[in-house]
């Protein structure tokens, strides 16, 4: 009986935890790693100050900017380690967006590169980053200064409304209406002899 518990609570253990997948994005030397229960994706990553959520490297794919750290947006997005060189991420709720990108804009030093974006898995809205800079520029390590979240508007598909029975007997009653009151109105006029 209590083999067959232990296999049980195993069991369901296997099904509430999910095994965390990391992706880097960056040089050799100077990248981001960020870790989700799915598989991300790197973007890009580049260097100077040139994600900042107007016009900018994502912008230009299509996406719309959601949210920048620590200002707010529409969809709101929480970074912590913001000054730091790892945190967690979330956001949500996410009505009206699909295809998320999570870009991180790190302070300019060097070696470059400065920033980089995911694509984002579809059910993805949490996990951690941080930042391996082990070289560091001339002023210091690099942290991250701020996070931005893209998003593409969610297409919306229309599903054909089927006519209610209660309308089509509304016309046949209608029919049927005008149709005795023809037919009544012929019998009713007298003959013209």
């Amino acid at each position: 009986m209590r083999l067959i518990s232990l296999i049980a609570l195993a069991f369901v253990s296997a099904l509430t935890v999910s095994p965390a997948s990391a992706v880097t994005c960056g040089t050799a030397t100077d990248y981001v790693t960020l870790t989700t229960t799915i598989a991300s994706t790197c973007g890009d990553s580049g260097e100077g100050n040139n994600l900042n959520g107007i016009n900018d490297p994502v912008n230009q794919l299509g996406y719309t900017t959601l949210d920048v750290t620590p200002t707010g947006g529409i969809i709101p997005l929480t970074v912590s380690g913001i000054g730091g060189s790892s945190g967690g991420f979330s956001f949500g709720p996410t009505t009206g967006y699909e295809n998320f990108v999570l870009g991180f804009q790190t302070s300019n030093n060097q070696p470059n590169p400065d920033w980089f974006y995911f694509f984002l898995a579809a059910t993805i809205t949490s996990g951690t980053w941080s930042i391996t800079d082990p070289v560091g520029g001339p002023g210091g390590l690099a942290v991250l200064e701020r996070a931005i979240l893209y998003g593409q508007v969610a297409e919306v598909v229309a599903t054909p409304v089927p006519v209610p029975a209660a309308l089509i007997l509304f016309g046949s009653a209608l029919a049927g209406f005008f149709g005795f009151n023809r037919l009544r109105e012929r019998f009713r006029r007298p003959a013209v002899a």
